[in-house]
This record gives structure tokens, sequence and C-alpha cells, in this order.
């Protein structure tokens, strides 16, 4: 499998120079959350002003980059295991929605509220949920 480079500004620089720019946005991985954490996705570079740069120069560049992962897997375990705890039918859809709302608006405002909203609603099993919060607060900007 070949390199993916993401960058904000450039996916990759070699030889190049990236001079007097700056990037502010969110930059959003579709990508397995533990795999990318540990390293084990050693062909995905990520960067807020280059992926992967080599004998290059970046003179003035700024970015406030975020960088997020959104892991269809992680949601889906996370619903899996709501579906199994959860036997109230209402609370069950409640959080199921307020997940997908978590799920498509990641890096933008109000994501605390989303995921704190969440947390409420599935108070009852925290058990079930507690695996998944380092995730899902990896998403708060």
């Amino acid at each position: 499998m070949g390199n993916m480079n993401i960058g904000g500004i450039a996916g990759s620089v070699s030889g190049g120079t990236i001079k007097n720019s700056s990037f502010g946005g969110a930059i959003i991985l579709n990508a397995d959350f533990d795999r990318y954490v540990a390293g084990v996705l050693k062909n995905v570079n990520v960067g807020g002003i280059v992926g992967k740069a080599q004998n290059a120069i970046l003179d003035n560049v700024t970015s406030d980059a975020k960088i997020y992962i959104r892991d269809v897997k992680k949601f889906a375990a996370l619903e899996n295991a709501l579906d199994k705890a959860i036997d109230n039918k209402g609370r069950l859809q409640l959080a199921k929605l307020e997940l997908e709302g978590i799920k498509s608006e990641i890096g933008k405002p109000g994501m605390a509220v989303k995921v704190e909203r969440f947390l409420n609603i599935v108070n009852g099993v925290r058990d079930v949920v507690e695996p998944f919060v380092p995730y899902l607060m990896s998403l708060v900007p």
C-alpha cells in the first residue's frame, strides 16, 4: 500500500519551499483511531501544514489545525454496545441520534456540548460506554 499524505497546505513536499502561509481549519481523517494512535498506520502522514516533508523549507508558516479521526468501526462498536445495554427504546433512540450528531459534526463548534449530552443520556450504562470516552473526547476541539 502506498503512502497517504494529508496536510493543511500540502500533502507532501520534497525539495520545495512553503513560505508565508497559514492554515486554520479541521482535517478529518476516516481511519481506525486505535491503529493510528498506536502508529500502526505507518503509511498515513497527517500534518497541519504538510503531511510529509523531505528536504523542504517551511518559512514563516503557521497552523492552528485540528486533526480528528472519524472511526466508523469505533462508532459501530459503540452503537452495538448501546443496543445490548439499553433496554429503553426511547432512550436508545435518543442516544443513537446524539451519537449520529457527534459523528457528522466532528470538528465543528458545539462538539463538547454534544458529547456531554450523549454521556448524560447513557449515564445508566456508564461501564459499557467508558472504554469509548477517550475517543469521544478526542473529537472535542
